[in-house]
């Protein structure tokens, strides 16, 4: 490698390092990558970010993706259907069964813990 391609690969990684992308930026580009029009930074740079990319998955999946999905997530965010899914949560964390089963769970994990600072 010459002396002129390790400079440029230096200032490419400082510039990479130092540049942060903000939430803001990254709704802005995928808004723009569903309009076809130019991007404020690479798309290699912004894929190195993994916000940037579990935010364009869904993004896609919620425009192109299976249209049952998308009806059901739109279903689950009416405030009636939360607040009837907290109501039923709320019912049945309180059953005997439930409440048995949770307390057994909690033993065997608390012992488990125990266990692993005894072995040191």
């Amino acid at each position: 490698m010459t002396s002129t391609q390790k400079e440029i690969r230096e200032r490419r990684l400082a510039n990479e390092s130092t540049n942060i992308i903000c939430s803001r930026e990254i709704s802005e580009n995928i808004k723009r990558i569903f309009k076809d029009e130019p991007l404020t930074r690479p798309l290699r740079v912004l894929r190195e970010n993994c916000q940037f990319i579990a935010r364009y998955n869904l993004a896609w999946e919620l425009k192109y993706g299976d249209p049952y999905k998308v009806e059901a997530k739109k279903y689950r965010q009416r405030p009636e259907v939360k607040q009837k899914t907290k109501e039923y949560h709320k019912k049945y964390m309180q059953r005997p069964e439930i409440k048995e089963m949770r307390k057994r769970y909690l033993k065997k994990y608390r012992q488990k813990i125990k266990d692993e600072k005894k072995k040191p």
